[in-house]
């Protein structure tokens, strides 16, 4: 009876023992960079040009949001990015897609008003445009460590514009959790958006 008794406990203690093991297993890797920490939540007040109407981060909130950076004069790399964006989201399921919402926000709003962003926005699937006040984009733009940079205008006025290029992926409660970054692949970053949905359901 004993002998029994021990070997119940045995196996008790041996499964309490796979439990705690299995519970500290490391973490899956994500695709993108994990910036869980590092970055400030999402907090913004601007204007959405696809529907002329102030909007501020608390209206995405129970969303997946992508916040990218660019402008509309961009040559190569703001379509690339959103493309990038666009490909990822054609791998989600409707149910997915409905719980992702791509921003755009202009790192030249003197010559992105509310028209201009709303074109380039629109032809990006339903990527949302972004624009407002000069300062107050440059301060979003600081807050994520986003480098913008413009060159001198030329005898027609144009200018050219740098900037990082890089998208950030916000999760419902609006904490920073990825960085996705041009080489990273569009199933990547749909299986990463799946994730976070699954995640925060």
């Amino acid at each position: 009876m004993s002998h029994m008794r021990d070997l119940r406990l045995y196996r008790l203690f041996t499964f309490s023992l796979l439990l705690l093991t299995a519970c500290g297993q490391t973490p899956v890797p994500w695709h993108a960079n994990d910036m869980t920490g590092y970055m400030p939540n999402l907090s913004f007040t601007l204007t959405d040009a696809n529907h002329n109407k102030t909007v501020s981060a608390e209206d995405f909130q129970g969303q997946i949001v992508a916040l990218n950076f660019g402008f509309t004069h961009c040559p190569d790399v703001c379509p690339m990015a959103l493309h990038q964006m666009q490909s990822a989201l054609s791998k989600l399921t409707e149910s997915e897609l409905g719980q992702v919402q791509v921003l755009f926000a202009t790192v030249d709003p003197k010559r992105d008003g509310v028209a201009e962003m709303k074109a380039y926005a629109e032809s990006f699937g339903d990527t949302i445009g972004l624009t407002g006040d000069e300062a107050v984009l440059a301060a979003l733009a600081k807050q994520y460590k986003v480098s913008v940079g413009f060159g001198d205008a030329n005898e027609e006025g144009h200018y050219d514009v740098s900037h990082s290029i890089v998208t950030y992926v916000f999760d419902r409660h609006g904490a920073a959790r990825l960085l996705v970054r041009p080489n990273n692949t569009p199933e990547g970053i749909a299986s990463d958006l799946s994730r976070l949905i699954l995640e925060q359901s």
